[in-house]
């Protein structure tokens, strides 16, 4: 007579271990509910019981392929040299979700799969042995990340506050190539302002407002695109390139509204009440286009101010700079004069002393009377 297998101990015994192989062996289909049933010789324990937990945790220990739910389960995810390299080069100021859809070529990844914990537990022996990493934010991402889902974030907006950050972010939305290391005089200081506008209470502050994490990203990208490359803004003209990133995000927002509505549209009924709807929502839709047309008016009128306000204050400095550099150019011109009459001066005088000494030769005047050597010696 068998003896009935213990189920209150949580350890799998060698001979429960050995009837999870015969079940495999018997049936290789098997799932994780029935696997653990067989190993525990009892038909009403499934996978979600702590002896189906251990049951899973010997499988994966082993590598051992099961079916749950007709999806084979999959071994833990390892990251080749090639991926460890790409995350070495790109993980400073880049969310480790964004980096693991890259990496396994899936937008669907979340942060709680197999692929982003790897590249999220990677990144933090990383930034273990870098003195430089930023430490109340482990992963170095752009937000927290929200238990609601990947599109939605309740967390707070880090902006960059190194060289290197700073230039990921501008590779990332232009894809520029610009390098940390090899930065030139002008980059720099562009690199140097965009950090420094990025980190003004003002940009923070609204980009915290968005509560979805493509809206955050759809306003750090129309920002950065529209100041990088201008690093003498004021702080009016600040302000007013934040209000235009917002109009960006209102438009896209609109759009999205409208798709919505569209798609209520094409699954209405074609019945009494359908039509009602229908009138609706064409209606709302109507109102919708109308409002993302003014908002993209007020997008094209803003931005040209900005653009003719600034290439009119350009040209201010530039006259100025020439007046500068004439009244320089002048004064190099009066100095060069004043320096040819000193040495014309000088040449002068010296003219004089020789036609002085000269004048005092009593061979020269010799000569110049006619006289001989033995006649002066002789006379």
């Amino acid at each position: 007579m068998n003896k009935e297998i213990d189920k209150t101990e949580a350890v799998l015994y060698d001979e429960q271990k050995q009837r999870i192989r015969d079940c495999l062996v018997l049936n290789p289909d098997a799932t994780l509910t029935e696997i653990t049933s067989y190993a525990y010789n009892d038909e009403k324990i499934d996978s979600r019981s702590k002896e189906g937990r251990l049951v899973k945790q010997f499988l994966l220990d082993n590598k051992i392929e099961y079916k749950n739910k007709s999806v084979t389960q999959r071994d833990r995810i390892s990251l080749t040299e090639e991926q460890k390299e790409f995350v070495r080069n790109n993980y400073k100021g880049q969310n480790y979700v964004d980096l693991a859809k890259t990496l396994f070529n899936n937008d669907r990844l979340t942060h709680v799969t197999l692929e982003c914990r790897e590249v999220n537990n990677y990144i933090q022996e990383l930034q273990k042995n870098d003195p430089d990493a930023p430490k109340d934010l482990l992963d170095n991402t752009v937000y927290i990340p929200s238990e609601r889902g990947a599109d939605s974030t309740s967390g707070t907006y880090f902006p960059p506050r190194r060289t290197d950050q700073t230039v990921f972010r501008i590779n990332k939305y232009l894809n520029i190539g610009w390098s940390a290391d090899t930065l030139k005089a002008s980059q720099q200081k562009m690199v140097d302002m965009l950090q420094r506008y990025l980190n003004t209470f003002s940009f923070c502050y609204q980009i915290n407002t968005y509560k979805t994490n493509n809206d955050r990203q759809l306003f750090e990208d129309s920002f950065i695109r529209y100041t990088y490359d201008k690093p003498d803004l004021s702080q009016e003209e600040l302000d007013q390139f934040i209000v235009l990133c917002t109009e960006v995000v209102t438009a896209a927002t609109i759009l999205q509204q409208v798709e919505d509505l569209r798609d209520m549209l094409r699954n209405s009924t074609s019945d009494g009440e359908g039509r009602n709807i229908k009138m609706q929502l064409n209606e709302a839709i109507s109102n919708l286009q109308t409002e993302y047309n003014q908002c993209r008016a007020r997008q094209q009128k803003l931005y040209k101010s900005l653009v003719d306000d600034r290439s009119k204050r350009i040209a201010q400095r530039q006259e100025e700079n020439a007046s500068i550099l004439n009244l320089v150019q002048a004064w190099k011109d009066e100095e060069r004069r004043k320096g040819i009459l000193i040495l014309a001066e000088a040449q002068k005088k010296n003219l004089h002393e020789e036609a002085k000494r000269l004048s005092s030769m009593d061979e020269l005047k010799a000569v110049i009377r006619g006289i001989n050597t033995d006649e002066m010696v002789n006379g």
